[in-house]
C-alpha cells in the first residue's frame, strides 16, 4: 500500500478528473436490431481508491452522472449499491487519470437478472486467476479512433465497452505470445479491411498457461466484426483450434479465465462464442453493408460445442 500511495504522490503533480455515468443493466430481451433495451441511471455512491485506500468519492446524480477530481495515478473506480437495493455487489474498473485530462468510467450496476444474455441468476461465481497485466499502447488518438469506428459500425458514439454481453474465443494464427502482442500494439490499418484502429484483443493465453491482459475491460477492442460493442475478446496464441485445444495448460487457463469473466458479467455460456460463430449472436449488429455476413475461421462450432462442454464443467454451469 505504502508504494502505491508514493506512486500518486510522484504521479499526481498535476490533476485529473474521473467521470461517468451508472446505469443499470439491461434487463429486457434483445430488440430486432441486434441492441439491448436502454439501461437506466442509478444514483450510486462512487469511489476511487487506490492501493486499496479511497481518495476520492461521488454522489451520482438523478441521471448517474458524476465527477471527482483526483490526482494524476491509477485507480479503481467502484459504483456501490444504495441500502436495500436488489444489486449484490459493487461494480468496479481499473482507470488511468492523467494530469489535466478527463477519464470516462462508465460503470454498470447488475442485479444478476438478466435477458437474452442470462438467466436463472447468472453463472457461479468464479475466482479471478492470475493475470499478467502487459498493456498495449492505447492513448488518445487510438480512443479517438474507436470512436470512430464504433459510429461507423454500431452508431454509438463512445470508445467505452459498458457491460458486455458476450466473449468471443479467437486462435491467433502466430506461434508465440510477443508476435500477437506486437500485432496489436502497433494499431497499423488491419489488412483486410484498411481500417483503424488496429485489431486487438482484451486477453492472450500463452502455450504455457499464463494469461495477458492487453487492454483493460473498460476499452473497447476490435477483434470481431459486429460485436466489438458488447464483447470481451480472448486470443489464444496457436495455429489452429486443435492446436489451442488440446494444449492442456493452455485450455486449462482459458477456461477459468471465460469463468470469472462470465461470473463478473452475468454472462450466460450460450454467448461464449468463437470467432467463427459470430454471425449466429442475437448481439451481432453492424451498419456497414458489406461486412453484415463477415466472419472469420478460427474457433468454429465443432470447436466450440467442445470448448463449451468443458467450460460448463470447469464453472460448474
Amino acid at each position: 500500500m505504502l508504494l502505491a500511495l508514493l506512486a500518486i504522490l510522484v504521479a499526481g503533480s498535476g490533476t485529473g478528473s474521473i467521470a461517468g455515468r451508472v446505469t443499470t443493466a439491461p434487463t429486457c430481451p434483445v430488440e430486432q436490431e441486434g441492441h439491448p433495451c436502454p439501461p437506466r441511471p442509478y444514483a450510486a455512491h462512487v469511489t476511487a481508491s487506490a492501493g486499496g485506500r479511497e481518495v476520492a468519492a461521488a454522489d451520482a446524480a438523478d441521471d448517474g452522472r458524476y465527477r471527482m477530481e483526483v490526482p494524476a495515478a491509477d485507480y479503481t473506480v467502484c459504483a456501490n449499491p444504495r441500502s436495500g437495493s436488489s444489486f449484490p455487489r459493487q461494480e468496479c474498473r481499473d482507470a488511468h487519470v492523467d494530469a489535466g485530462r478527463d477519464t470516462d468510467v462508465d460503470l454498470v450496476m447488475d442485479s444478476g437478472i438478466r435477458g437474452a444474455s442470462g438467466g436463472g441468476g447468472g453463472p457461479p461465481r468464479a475466482e479471478r486467476p492470475p493475470i499478467v497485466s502487459d498493456p498495449i499502447p492505447f492513448p488518445a488518438r487510438r480512443k479517438h479512433e474507436m470512436r470512430l469506428y464504433a459510429r461507423r459500425h454500431y452508431g454509438l458514439d463512445r470508445y467505452t465497452l459498458v457491460h458486455p454481453h458476450v466473449i468471443v474465443e479467437h486462435v491467433t494464427a502466430t506461434s508465440t505470445y510477443r508476435a500477437t502482442w506486437n500485432t496489436f500494439a502497433s494499431d497499423a490499418p488491419d489488412p483486410e479491411l484498411h481500417e483503424r484502429p488496429g485489431t486487438c484483443s482484451h486477453f492472450v493465453v500463452d502455450p504455457a498457461g499464463q494469461i495477458h491482459q492487453l487492454v483493460p475491460l473498460g476499452l473497447m477492442c476490435r477483434h470481431t466484426v459486429g460485436l466489438n460493442w458488447t464483447a470481451i475478446g480472448i486470443e489464444h496464441v496457436g495455429l489452429s483450434d486443435g492446436q489451442v485445444m488440446g494444449d492442456r495448460a493452455q485450455l486449462a487457463a482459458s477456461l477459468k479465465l471465460t469463468c470469472w469473466l462470465r461470473s463478473r458479467y452475468g454472462i450466460a455460456l450460450r454467448n461464449v462464442i468463437g470467432h467463427n460463430e459470430s454471425l449466429s449472436s442475437p448481439y451481432h449488429h453492424e451498419r456497414v453493408a458489406r461486412l453484415r455476413h463477415q466472419t472469420h475461421g478460427d474457433m468454429r462450432h465443432a470447436t466450440m460445442t467442445r470448448y463449451r462442454a468443458a467450460l460448463r464443467r470447469a464453472c460448474g454451469a
